[in-house]
């Protein structure tokens, strides 16, 4: 697969405007009313981590065809639970890297 440097800045405008979304979700619930905000909160905690994981899938689902190098090894199905912050970072290393090796 040639990747462009294209459809790396349409990904990367996809990921940032889902962690926009998530963010924009966050700042309504905490000004909703009725709701306290240990709920509230306890609502994210539980949403947050599946969804992000689920943003870095796609992320990797999205450039599958791409060549792999040898990455970290040993890890895989290693959980882990991501947030808004740790999907910015790793998208925007793994786009950098793709962007290295990316046709115009």
């Amino acid at each position: 697969m040639n990747i462009t440097r294209a459809a790396i800045q349409a990904c990367r405008d996809d990921v940032a405007a889902q962690v926009r979304a998530y963010r924009d979700l966050v700042g309504a619930a905490s000004k909703a009313s009725g709701m306290s905000l240990v709920r509230i909160d306890a609502a994210l905690a539980a949403f947050e981590p599946a969804f992000f994981g689920d943003l870095l899938v796609a992320l990797d689902a999205r450039f599958a065809s791409r060549p792999r190098g040898g990455g970290a090894s040993g890890e895989q199905g290693d959980l882990v639970a991501l947030n808004a912050d740790d999907v910015e970072s790793l998208c925007a290393a793994f786009l950098a890297e793709l962007e290295g090796r990316a046709s115009s």
